[in-house]
């Protein structure tokens, strides 16, 4: 009866999980490029039963200890697009990742291609890090007027003269690791994948469905609570057990 108690509380205790990552995903519904995370649970290793019936162990079976939480992976699937007419914003259509200088120097990636432009003309964040191309240093995009970029991610100016080079790289998601909301930090396989294409004013809108999310949180409060009812059920008739037994004996 103790053993149904720790498998109602593993159940509670995913739950809470799920719930924080729904919600986390639904605080980013309108993120640009922001890609949903998803919770993988799995079950405690089962354990083989033996019957002692005869003086001899016979299996019986096995008998599983509940659910835990082996991680979260992030859902990578392609955003819909959102027209903004702004030059300096680009969406992805494909597969890649623009790369980003960090602060610190390190290179980061990310989906969102709301970017602007420094006073000396490098194409940045909204957040001030620099976007940079193939050979890891900031794009040029001129210091003035809009900029023209092309399907492949070349930047030039209105009159044709290539300014900069716009990195689109492969990475690694399986290994990558999620740094905030909208940056991920890992390993590079490759260039821009031969059917991504840079869209010049448009932006990747957010991961999220809404509605699905709802739906799911809506579920994973439904399980909570038969979990809880479960342990209640049984915590009270654990009271029984030590309160009137030995006094119907």
């Amino acid at each position: 009866m103790q053993r149904g108690l720790y498998i109602a509380a593993s159940g509670m205790t995913s739950a809470m999980v799920r719930q924080d990552v729904i919600a986390s995903n639904l605080a980013n519904v309108s993120t640009v490029g922001f890609k949903a995370d998803r919770v993988v649970n799995e079950t405690f290793a089962d354990s083989l039963l033996y019957s002692m019936k005869g003086g001899e162990p016979t299996p019986m079976g096995t008998m599983n200890y509940g659910t835990r939480v082996a991680g979260t992976i992030t859902d990578f699937a392609q955003g819909s697009f959102r027209p903004t007419e702004q030059a300096l914003d680009l969406a992805l259509g494909g597969d890649g990742f623009f790369s980003i200088q960090m602060q610190d120097g390190t290179v980061a990636y990310t989906r969102n291609g709301q970017f602007t432009r420094s006073a000396d003309g490098f194409l940045t964040t909204q957040t001030g890090e620099f976007v940079l191309g193939p050979d890891k240093l900031p794009v040029f995009a001129g210091e003035s007027g809009d900029p023209v970029i092309r399907a492949d991610g070349r930047v030039a100016a209105r009159d044709g003269t290539l300014l900069g080079q716009i990195s689109v790289v492969t990475l690694d998601v399986t290994g990558a690791r999620k740094v905030g909301q909208n940056l991920w930090v890992g390993a590079e396989t490759g260039g821009m994948p031969q059917s991504t294409q840079v869209r010049q004013g448009y932006v990747e809108a957010s991961g999220v469905n809404s509605v699905k999310e709802m739906v799911e949180m809506i579920n994973t409060m439904r399980s909570y609570e038969s979990s809880q009812r479960i342990i209640t059920s049984i915590d009270g008739t654990l009271d029984k057990a030590v309160n009137s037994v030995g006094v119907l004996g």
